[in-house]
This record gives C-alpha cells, structure tokens and sequence, in this order.
C-alpha cells in the first residue's frame, strides 16, 4: 500500500537587505518560502469507481408503441364506419335532409328510395368511389345540392387541370360571366338519348326544375321574378347564373326557391305559358326539336337545332349534356336501344 509523506517547509523573510552581499543576522538562522507538496511513497493502484452505485442524472421516459396503419387509396371519405356515420349526419342536419328529399321525391318516390339505399350503402359494398359516383349520378342536376353534400361528407376532389374553355362573349343574355370557365362535355352527343325514346318522353316530368328554367329563358318577355316567403327576390335565370357560378345557397334559400318554383310553374300553366302564347314560342320549338323522333329528323339535324335553341344560354346546354349523359348511362344499364 502506498504511504502519503506530507513535509512542510516554511521561510520567512530571514534576510536582511545587508544579504544581497551574502552577510547574514548574526540572531535568526536562515528562513525559506513556505512550500506544501506531497510525495507518493511506492505505487498508487489503479482508481476503481463503483458507477452502479452512482445516482442516474437523467432517467429516459418509458417508450409507447405507436400503432400505425397505411390508409388505402380506396377510402376518399373521412367516416370509418360510413352508413352509421351518414345517418347520424343526416339526423343532425334536418333542413339539408329534408332539401334532399324534396330534390328527389319531386322526381318520383323511387328515385328518393333508390338514392337512400345508395347513401347508405355499406363500404364493403360499394366503395367510396363508386359510392361518390352514383351520388353524383342522383344530383348532377342540381350542382348546389351536390357541393354542400361533398362538404358534409368530407369529400374532396382531385385538384386537375380542367379541361374547359373560356367564354369571352358579351351577350347579355348569356348565363355565364365573360371569361368565366365552363367544363365542357363535347365527349357527349346529345343525339344518343334518341336510341330511348320512352326516357325522351318522360324527361320533362323527371326534370322540371330544367324545363321551367329553359321556359322562362327562352320566353321572349321576361316572367316576373320571385318572392319568398322569407322575402327574398329571386328570378329563375338569376338563380341558374348562380348556381352555374358555383354559389352555393344556404339550405333555407335553396327550399324556398324550389317550392315558389313548382308553385310558380303550376300557376304559369295556366295564366302565362300558354300552348299557343307567343311569348312561348322558342320554349315550344325547343320542346317539338327534344322530342321529334329520328325517322322524321336526322341525328345531325336534330342535334344542330337543340344546340342552335340554346345558343344564348350556354349554362342550359351544359346542363342538357349532363342530364343526357345520366340517362343515357341508365339506359345503357337497363333499357334497350330503339334504331
């Protein structure tokens, strides 16, 4: 074991300034610095540190296993369980509830019935994109009702390049602000409707809400506009410019508009829109081209005239396009082709 020697000298200041010449006080012996050191005697063993006896300066929190899973391109909709959850939307919002079953019981109850049975179709079913697909199917018609049900839902749309073209007319008349983008449906022809004449027949009872608004567009006299009954004044092509715009009205003005409309349509049967009115004349001639069968008209013919009655309301024509496309879509599926 190694033995610690400690010696300590101490000087004090023994000389006097007679020793810078080497003389010393004859009484005080000599006197040095005090120094302190220490000598290790031997060999000092290696320093051990027990550290398992040391106290933890920082202890790391316990870890928590995070669980994740991928989410598959298949799901476009934030509702995990999607019918119950559409169901419980559909309870807490009453008035867009009730909008959608005016929209599609004024069609037929069928349509109302068959449109639940898709809302609430179950995802193993039918899944989110084919599920968004037949929702549009059901309200194309009618965009407004369509966006605020996407914004319920939480649905959002792929963000693309739309493949439009930009109005640059003037004409009053025109539904469509200049230089507003339409999208297109040039893909569609009109004329394939005319291979089911029983749908061309039923077109105006199923979508009266269009044909009011293509009669009191293409009256030659504009109809009076339309009072609610919460006082707003509302004329059917300013409405259609609306909705075409991409506004979307509150639940309360959309129900409103469409009850004055019904009423009004069935109160213009009788006073205003008369069959041989002259004020009707285009709206009829628009009405006789629709429904002209193809062994008395040509398909380009037919198609030239329906677009030529609509030439200055390119919001209807979309809309005639989008109506055609669904129709003839169902039929496909279910009718069979009259050549």
């Amino acid at each position: 074991m190694s033995k610690l020697v400690s010696t300590t000298y101490n000087i004090e200041d023994a000389f006097t300034p007679s020793e810078s010449n080497g003389a010393h006080h004859p009484d005080k012996p000599p006197k040095s610095p005090t120094v302190h050191f220490s000598d290790v005697v031997g060999t000092t063993p290696p320093l051990e540190v027990a550290t398992s006896n040391l106290p933890a300066t920082t202890t790391p929190p316990p870890s928590a296993e995070v669980k994740a899973h991928a989410i598959p391109n298949t799901i476009l909709v934030p509702l995990v369980h999607r019918e119950n959850e559409l169901r419980e939307l559909m309870r807490r919002n009453r008035d867009f509830y009730g909008l959608l079953h005016h929209h599609l019981t004024s069609r037929s109850e069928e349509a109302w019935q068959e449109f639940k049975s898709v809302l609430y179709a179950k995802r193993e079913l039918m899944p989110d994109r084919e599920w968004i697909q037949e929702i549009e199917r059901f309200l194309d018609s009618t965009p407004s009702i369509l966006i605020k049900l996407k914004e319920l839902i939480g649905y959002e749309e792929d963000e693309e390049e739309p493949d439009s073209a930009e109005v640059s007319e003037d004409d009053e008349g025109d539904l469509v602000k200049p230089g507003h983008k339409v999208p297109q449906h040039d893909n569609i022809e009109l004329c394939c409707i005319r291979a089911y004449p029983n749908r061309v027949a039923t077109l105006q009872p199923r979508y009266r809400q269009f044909f009011f608004m293509a009669k009191a567009c293409l009256s030659q006299n504009e109809i009076p506009g339309i009072t609610s009954r919460r006082g707003s004044h509302v004329h059917p092509s300013v409405f259609l410019q609306r909705v075409q715009e991409g506004e979307t009205p509150s639940d309360s003005e959309m129900s409103d508009i469409l009850d004055e409309l019904e009423a009004r349509a069935q109160e213009h049967q009788t006073q205003r829109f008369q069959d041989d009115d002259e004020e009707t004349r285009q709206y009829r001639e628009f009405i006789n081209v629709l429904t002209t069968p193809r062994r008395d008209m040509s398909d380009n013919a037919w198609e030239q005239s329906v677009e030529d009655s609509l030439e200055h309301w390119p919001a209807l024509l979309k809309q005639l396009r989008e109506i055609v496309e669904r129709e003839v879509q169902d039929a496909r599926a279910t009718d069979t082709q009259v050549e």
